[in-house]
């Protein structure tokens, strides 16, 4: 099975009107994709939960021992481009780790970059989940702000995740977007999470999600997850 995505031209068209180059991706396993199921060299002790399309493994230089990804088992470019019943399981498992890491006295950032690749093997989504000490929370979005600016980009606040498809597909095509879902108000029902967005035009920096983690935790030295990486024995 095959997926249109588009990305932009970085060229305009006569008259100034820009239109999005698009391509197909097979969505079907790919054994040169470290993020598939199917590739042989799928780390599978990382793995810890597989139900309805979609698995949860802990993060390979995770900020922490609870830092984990939560990845459809098929080969989708993004949280946008998926199909329903998969972005609802996704958001269940999000929203049953967040109730966990509460209990804990534990918040969590989510982010998700989204930046359409030629290659298809480099397609495969995956969402960060960070649980952050609730002592910090207050510094999440100063922190996302901060690196938008520096980056260049406008990310505004959005009533519901599900505005991310709405806003960031264009005929069905997935823009490239940058998606943040972070900790709002603690009120009597708990602590209220807030969502965030930006797509356009503007690069978005491949390491923005961890930067802003690093940030709000004030451990700068893990922003590259290479230097957070565990022995296997201590991952397993």
């Amino acid at each position: 099975r095959t997926l249109q995505i588009s990305y932009p031209k970085k060229k305009n068209r006569p008259g100034g009107e820009k239109k999005p180059r698009r391509m197909e991706m097979d969505i079907s396993p790919h054994t040169d994709c470290w993020f598939c199921l199917g590739n042989p060299r799928f780390e599978k002790h990382m793995l810890a939960h597989s139900k309805n399309g979609v698995y949860v493994a802990l993060a390979k230089g995770g900020f922490n021992e609870y830092h984990i990804l939560v990845v459809p088992v098929k080969h989708y470019p993004c949280w946008a481009a998926l199909p329903e019943e998969t972005r609802d399981e996704i958001d269940s498992v999000i929203m049953r780790y967040n109730e966990v890491m509460n209990s804990m006295g534990m918040d969590i950032v989510v982010f998700e970059r989204h930046v359409p690749m030629k290659q298809s093997s480099a397609n495969h989504m995956n969402i960060n989940v960070v649980p952050i000490p609730r002592a910090y929370a207050t510094e999440a979005f100063t922190a996302m702000q901060s690196h938008a600016k520096e980056a260049g980009i406008e990310i505004e606040r959005i009533q519901t995740r599900g505005e991310v498809k709405k806003m960031a597909d264009v005929e069905g095509y997935p823009r490239a977007y940058l998606y943040f879902m972070l900790p709002g108000d603690n009120t009597a029902k708990g602590r209220q999470m807030e969502h965030y967005l930006y797509f356009g035009e503007g690069k978005i920096p491949m390491n923005i999600g961890r930067e802003v983690c690093a940030d709000i935790l004030e451990e700068p030295s893990k922003v590259d997850w290479r230097k957070c990486k565990l022995e296997q024995d201590e991952e397993a």
